[in-house]
């Protein structure tokens, strides 16, 4: 079939969008027999055009039957790291953090290395009779191999260690300096990878809460990971990170090091990385929060809710003092999410309060009559409005939840003292109408209606009885 297409001289979008409808009517047991063949196919036959195109016009039949994917060289390699990885990662390399983007070029550098001869070997494995190596047959294959490449890896970083031309080298072979330093940590990792291999298949794939199993859990790999290299024993606490969907929960496992797990002992111990970690996650929902347009009240919300969890969730876990290094880091970034959120919210108080012109309910106004132009943007606008409205009642109920204060109560009492004179200016527009018309003071009134029950609940409720005419 892909013969019989690119021999007509399509353009290889043609040619994927061709075979896109084919596959359309293939069983979902074709489609899974197909994709493996293909992924097999491809690692013999030199191809990729081809082979990627079929690829690329299953991958909508896949994305509904989501199958099991195929265990290739590749992606079993790096199965030690795969908690660590991160995808477009923000801002400078953090340790405990390896862009997917990295490990593709550090694959290539590895088959040009004296790791080449054992990954040919592991390649063959894995092509054997065009199958599958069984499941406990991948260890023993991956295990020498990982072995070579670490070893492979930290030569080529000490012979650079003292030779800046070998080191620009070895950074333009593996991607740029960022990915050299996801090439450091990688070697690290692969040379403890049984031991990251033993943590992960004790853990659940994702988990909210660090129990007493898994802190002995942590513990023992601590120790494990101390005696084979005692400068990767930050790795346990980072995979558990990639594990936790209450990343601060983390914290709970400084009593794997010691009983007495003090806010000193975090920052002096390999805890320290994961305390950069968790202020770098705070770090970005501020960054999100603060690049999200004053449109997208939705989005402001959830990264609000994040910010407020994940402060919480450390201040609970481990009770930090004002004035230690972690505390202050923690304040500073308190006090300037606090200060977005006082801008933010007068620019959308100001947004709701501009919606609802109070002119435009003037009986006669020619105002009004130029609004009733723009009611098709009447939905986009409630929308706004809502979601808007919807904000400044979180920031609300999470300023008196928690000890973050983001003093904004004097904001809403002012949008609620603006709101209630358009809802008198409209019950009276509503009665001395004149030439606005109906239509256009029910979409008023709805906005109102949608602002003011959000903001000011059952008191607004009453209130909006009493506007339009019985």
């Amino acid at each position: 079939m892909y013969k019989e297409l690119s021999s007509a001289e399509m353009p290889m979008r043609n040619v994927i969008n061709a075979l896109t409808l084919k596959f359309q009517n293939l069983s979902d047991d074709d489609v899974v027999r197909l994709t493996h063949a293909v992924e097999l196919e491809r690692r013999t036959v030199k191809a990729p055009d081809k082979w990627q195109a079929v690829l690329t016009a299953l991958r909508p039949r896949l994305n509904d039957i989501r199958p099991p994917r195929i265990p290739s060289l590749t992606r079993q390699f790096f199965m030690p790291v795969e908690d660590l990885l991160v995808t477009g990662r923000r801002g400078t390399k953090r340790l405990g953090q390896i862009d997917r983007s990295s490990l593709m070029p550090l694959w290539n550098w590895l088959q040009t290395s004296s790791a080449a001869q054992v990954i040919e070997t592991a390649q063959s494995h894995f092509l054997k009779d065009g199958s599958q190596p069984r499941p406990e047959e991948i260890e023993t294959i991956l295990q020498p191999l990982r072995k070579a490449a670490s070893g492979a890896m930290f030569r080529a970083l000490n012979e650079a260690e003292n030779d800046t031309r070998k080191l620009r080298h070895l950074a333009a072979s593996v991607g740029g300096p960022q990915a050299l330093e996801d090439f450091k940590e990688l070697a690290l990792a692969l040379s403890v990878s049984d031991q990251l291999l033993g943590l992960q298949a004790q853990l659940e794939a994702s988990f909210s809460n660090v129990t007493d199993q898994h802190i002995e859990i942590a513990r023992s790999s601590f120790y494990a990971i101390d005696q084979a290299k005692p400068e990767a024993s930050y790795l346990v606490p980072m995979l558990f990170l990639g594990r936790l969907t209450q990343p601060w929960e983390v914290l709970r496992l400084a009593s794997a090091v010691s009983r007495l797990h003090t806010e000193e002992l975090l920052m002096s111990t390999d805890f320290r990385f994961v305390c950069d970690r968790l202020l770098d996650l705070l770090r970005d929902e501020q960054t999100q929060f603060d690049e999200a347009q004053d449109t997208q009240a939705r989005k402001l919300i959830v990264h609000l809710r994040s910010f407020v969890d994940i402060y919480s969730g450390i201040s609970h876990v481990m009770p930090i003092k004002k004035q230690s290094e972690l505390g202050r880091q923690l304040l500073e970034c308190r006090n300037k999410f606090a200060d977005q959120i006082a801008t933010r919210v007068k620019r959308l108080s100001r947004f709701i309060d501009e919606s609802i012109p109070e002119a435009y309910m003037a009986p006669d106004s020619s105002d009004a009559r130029a609004s009733a132009l723009e009611l098709p943007n009447f939905a986009e606008l409630t929308e706004n409005v809502s979601a808007m409205a919807d904000f400044l009642v979180e920031v609300s109920r999470l300023s008196h939840r928690t000890n973050l204060y983001f003093g904004i109560d004097q904001d809403v009492r002012h949008l609620n003292a603006a709101l209630d004179k358009r809802l008198i200016a409209l019950t009276l527009a509503y009665r001395q109408r004149g030439s606005i018309p109906k239509d256009a003071l029910d979409h008023y009134y709805t906005m109102l209606e949608t602002a003011f029950c959000k903001l000011s609940g059952s008191e607004a409720v009453d209130r909006l009885k009493t506007v339009k005419p019985s």
